[in-house]
């Protein structure tokens, strides 16, 4: 991992506690995957009020994006989100996992230092 990558996620907790605790997370819910969701800083919608969240390995991203939606809902009480289209990105990279994939595959292939998994949303295709 590069070191841009481990100074922007460790500003906000101290690197060791955030991977202690994903330590601990992962030995007490083994069949659950830690995830750390941001959205993309060119998105225009707002930052969702839940941050951290412990999904089922089986979980698709397709179902991932779904619960995004509800919660975006929930903050834009006026506005309909569901008709915008959510991406996600693993943060700091170009790389968007496809709707059909399992979450736990994602987060082997690209889990951080801290083993959470970080990602970002947008309500746009950021990548071009």
């Amino acid at each position: 991992m590069s070191q841009l990558k481990n100074t922007i996620i460790s500003n906000e907790i101290n690197p060791i506690t955030k991977e202690s605790e994903a330590n601990r997370i992962l030995m007490k819910y083994s069949d659950r995957v830690p995830l750390i969701i941001k959205k993309h800083e060119n998105c225009e919608l707002p930052q969702i009020s839940k941050k951290k969240f412990l999904v089922p390995n089986s979980m698709l991203c397709a179902e991932l994006k779904y619960i995004i939606t509800k919660y975006l809902n929930q903050e834009l009480k006026d506005t309909n989100v569901s008709e915008k289209s959510i991406y996600l990105y693993i943060m700091n990279t170009n790389y968007s996992p496809k709707s059909s994939d399992l979450l736990s595959e994602v987060y082997h292939g690209h889990k951080a230092d801290d083993n959470f998994l970080y990602l970002n949303y947008s309500s746009e295709n950021t990548l071009g």
